[in-house]
């Protein structure tokens, strides 16, 4: 099933396949954002907030915590 592409520009640019979403970005702009940001977060550059960090047996209320807290950072579970 072919279907059409629309973006904030106006009429479809590109016919896709359903499923097929388009990559703005070459393969080599790619490869360099992940090393920069690899590069940033090794050197404590770009910081990943965790906001609680809880047991898998925990995760209705991980889930609640992610849903409603307004604590930033993410809520990571223990597998």
């Amino acid at each position: 099933m072919r279907a059409a592409w629309y973006d904030r520009q106006g009429p479809a640019r590109e016919v896709l396949e359903v499923g097929e979403l388009p990559d703005p970005w070459p393969g080599a702009a790619n490869e360099a954002a992940a090393s920069e940001l690899t590069a940033a977060l090794v050197a404590g550059d770009l910081r990943y907030p965790i906001a609680a960090r809880l047991p898998l047996a925990e995760i209705a209320h991980a889930h609640e915590l992610a849903e409603h807290s307004s604590a930033s950072g993410r809520v990571v579970l223990d597998i």
